[in-house]
């Protein structure tokens, strides 16, 4: 089994205060191979998949070194996400 992921991301944000609001689009290519051989039978089945999603999302300051972000991803699949970061 062999599986490859290409990404590809335009984004933008700008900092106000607490809050950077961020926003962009995120183009990924998956390729993958499915190969068996049984036998002197040799069998292989491939295939790609070319997807392209908007996100939306925003840091939030909690102190001056760590941060809160909610994201949000729409069309090739949907997704919410929140976490903690830190800068060192």
């Amino acid at each position: 089994f062999e599986y490859k992921e290409t990404q590809i991301d335009f984004g933008l944000s700008k900092k106000m205060r607490i809050f950077e609001p961020f926003g962009g689009m995120k183009i990924r290519r998956t390729n993958f191979s499915i190969s068996e051989k049984t036998g002197i039978n040799f069998e292989q089945v491939s295939g790609s998949k070319d997807e392209v999603s908007i996100y939306v999302g925003s840091k939030i300051k909690i102190t001056d070194k760590e941060y809160i972000v909610l994201e949000g991803n729409s069309l090739a699949e949907t997704t919410w996400s929140i976490g903690i970061g830190a800068e060192f």
